[in-house]
């Protein structure tokens, strides 16, 4: 392809006057933005205005240039693309003029790049036939110092495809001081993605070293009550003279080894009475492998030892490791007592809350004691992942986060990164975030580890491809804002995966949809948005918003992205909709769950008299007190009376106030006779036993999905009455027969009015 002097030189087959203006636009981009942004709306009207008359469309004198385009647009002239092009030529062609704030260069590109496709679709739609269109070409500076400018975005756009090569070292060192190559971040890099780039899992960052911390990792670090409980078994363990092994359990990613790294920095005399030992040591010698080398490793505490070692050691293993180590002949052989530890622990039991195992050489603690979040009368909170998102956002002078939000705020950086950055400064947004997570870890039974965490603060706050997003126009940015991001993430993370059915775009509600039908009608959809969404931390987003009607927004897509960003934003900024969103099935379970956990079996009650009633929906009931025997047939079912009793098969201890251990489902009993049936209820079987109450028609996934619940209400049925009489249900005819066992080997047979 021939290299042309500019990007628009195809135009003097049609205009020698618009040809030359695209190349005045072209050769002012980088010494007057403002001005090359302003002609390029005109070149845009001069385009609009000769579509007309080749189209032989009259307009009214006073038609504006939105309206001209919107008419265009319905009757099928111009193409969804062109019509953004020609309305993103116009909005930043506003700005240029109103605007008292200097735009961003990128601006001024996405302009240029805007009025060559409307150019370009003009020439290939209405001639002439023989016209040559290249394809688009970057504006070029013109001096040594805009040749500058060229080589500092290059080397940007390269630290964000590649991620920072050099991180912050572990002596602390700040990153202004990291590389030589600075200047790109002081005329158009950003420092902020720098440290949020720290977030990532792929990052050096997350990587945790036992041994020692940066002062990024400290600045992250938050006490959690597995600190406090680890602090006291080690200061037990110390203050004698026999051999200790604390272990410290848990899963990948959840925060041993920055645990331990931070109580080796923090109380060092403490931690050198103790050995560590990571279960990922690897060993040096080919002929052994991880559990090979545990198994020596722990030699002073294998049953032979035990008695008579000093030796003290904190042993950080995986859940998965230890129970693979339970099973190796060394623990079989050498590690009795060991084993018969952890066994009286119940670290692998799931349906044990207190653990607490006294023993005069072992002391355990494990992140699988406690939740992401904790439980309390009014519902779930999560002070851990409050504290966290706090963390990034705190104005604070120790804060490297909001440290490099200045400096970007400084030189001008425009970005949705900064906006999603202020989208979380919000307290209703951070909030909605927490309650989010919970009801995510709730619904989708997901585990949230820390590194999984700060990869998630990474993922809303930084879009996927941040390389040629840089720009003030609101309508651009949606895309890549938090809301979008939050919600569209299914393909980043499982994490996200499982966000995006938390997505209030889903919800139904006739306040939601008043506003919905409102938002489409407005003449002024600032205006509109203000009077839905009423945190003040929502105003500059808003701001940004046009406040012309909504019909000019004609694109289909756009349209869409204007209504979900407005329909997102209501639910996580303070709105008047934001009671339109409350889950009450999820919030009665959780508050069920509450009872149960403090031990309020009281509470419990309307719980069991709901499952009850399910059951008998479950399997279908001809009348009261009886239920279908068999599975659902054309015509005949068989039925028998059940009487189940509410029972109390789970005794857990009176408890109040805040409750950081317990068990994430509920336990219900139900006795027939002198036999109790118990039976787990988490939310998702809630969820669906809510829905068979209301109406629905189960599914064979469903009864999959519930495999448990069908196995309790099958150990339920041999209980009942059917020995003595059962009921036949003629559905066909309308009739019901009543066949009673009448004892001696007889039996009698009646019809049922």
């Amino acid at each position: 392809m021939i290299k042309q002097n500019h990007a628009f030189q195809f135009l003097t087959h049609v205009s020698d006057s618009w040809a030359r203006m695209g190349e005045s636009i072209e050769r002012s981009i980088y010494k007057d933005k403002e001005t090359a942004i302003f002609k390029s709306r005109k070149l845009a009207e001069l385009v609009l205005e000769e579509i007309l008359i080749n189209e032989e469309i009259d307009v009214p004198d006073r038609t504006t240039a939105a309206e001209k385009m919107s008419r265009l647009y319905h009757m099928g002239i111009i193409t969804d693309d062109v019509n953004k092009s020609f309305h993103r030529v116009r909005r930043r062609g506003n700005q240029a003029v109103h605007e008292l704030r200097e735009l961003p260069m990128m601006d001024a590109l996405k302009v240029h790049k805007s009025l060559y496709e409307i150019c370009a679709w003009y020439v290939e739609t209405y001639g002439p036939l023989d016209a040559d269109i290249p394809g688009y070409q970057d504006p070029e500076p013109e001096d040594d110092e805009q040749r500058m400018y060229e080589m500092m975005k290059k080397h940007f756009n390269d630290f964000l495809s590649k991620g920072s090569t050099k991180e912050e070292t572990e002596s602390g060192v700040e990153e202004d001081s990291v590389s030589s190559e600075g200047p790109y971040k002081k005329y158009y890099g950003s420092h902020l993605l720098y440290q949020l780039n720290k977030l990532r899992e792929s990052s050096q960052e997350a990587i945790e070293g036992y041994q020692s911390l940066s002062s990024f990792k400290k600045y992250l670090h938050i006490k959690r009550p597995i600190q406090e409980e680890l602090e006291e078994k080690l200061e037990n363990a110390s203050s004698t003279d026999q051999s200790q092994l604390v272990f410290l359990c848990g899963s990948v990613g959840d925060g041993k080894s920055h645990l331990l790294a931070y109580l080796q920095s923090t109380y060092p005399d403490l931690m050198d009475n103790f050995e560590i030992y990571n279960d990922a040591t690897e060993s040096f010698d080919p002929k052994k492998d991880s559990l090979d080398t545990l198994a020596d490793s722990l030699t002073p505490f294998d049953d032979e030892h035990i008695h008579t070692s000093s030796k003290k050691m904190v042993l950080a293993i995986n859940l998965g490791v230890l129970h693979n180590f339970l099973e190796t002949d060394y623990a079989k052989d050498r590690y009795k007592i060991l084993k018969t530890f952890i066994g009286e622990a119940k670290v692998f039991d799931e349906t044990s809350i207190n653990r607490e195992v006294e023993h005069e050489n072992f002391s355990l603690v494990s992140f699988g004691d406690y939740h992401e979040f904790e439980l309390t009368e009014n519902g779930p909170v999560s002070p851990y992942i409050e504290t966290m998102l706090e963390k990034i956002v705190a104005e604070t002078e120790d804060n490297p986060f909001h440290k490099a939000y200045l400096k970007d705020l400084k030189n001008d950086w425009n970005h949705p990164i900064l906006m999603n950055y202020k989208f979380l400064k919000a307290e209703s947004v951070r909030t909605s975030i927490i309650r989010i997570l919970i009801e995510t870890i709730m619904k989708d039974k997901v585990i949230i580890s820390t590194r999984t965490l700060l990869n998630f603060i990474y993922d809303i706050l930084v879009p996927t491809f941040v390389e040629d997003i840089d720009s003030s126009d609101m309508f651009d940015m949606i895309p890549y804002l938090l809301p979008a991001l939050l919600f569209e993430g299914e393909q980043r993370s499982t994490l996200l995966k499982a966000v995006s059915n938390q997505d209030p775009i889903h919800y139904r509600s006739q306040e939601v949809d008043e506003k919905i039908i409102g938002l489409h009608n407005t003449n002024n959809l600032g205006a509109f948005m203000r009077s839905t969404i009423t945190d003040p931390f929502a105003e500059e987003w808003i701001d940004m918003i046009s406040d012309e009607p909504m019909h000019f927004i004609d694109s289909k897509s756009s349209k869409k992205s204007i209504g979900e960003m407005f329909i997102r934003c209501s639910f996580l900024f303070r709105s008047t909709l934001n009671s339109s969103f409350k889950d009450v099935v999820y919030d009665k379970y959780t508050s069920y769950l509450y009872a149960f956990n403090s031990g309020d079996m009281q509470k419990l009650s309307d719980m069991y008299y709901e499952v009850q009633n399910s059951i008998f929906l479950w399997k279908g009931s001809p009348q009261k007190n009886y239920i279908y025997l068999d599975d659902e047939m054309e015509n005949m079912r068989i039925a028998e009376e059940l009487k189940p009793r509410k029972s109390d098969v789970f005794t857990i201890e009176k408890r109040e106030g805040t409750l950081k251990r317990f068990l994430m489902y509920v336990v219900l009993g139900y006795r027939v006779g002198s036999e109790t049936i118990p039976v787990d209820i988490d939310y998702p079987l809630f969820k669906t036993l809510s829905k068979v109450r209301e109406g629905y028609r189960l599914s064979k996934k469903d009864k999959e999905d519930s495999i448990k619940f069908e196995e309790f209400i099958d150990k339920l049925l041999p209980l009942g009455n059917q020995k003595e009489e059962i009921l036949i249900q003629d559905h066909e005819e309308g009739l019901k027969f009543l066949l009673e066992y009448e004892g001696y080997g007889e039996y009698s047979f009646s019809r049922e009015s």
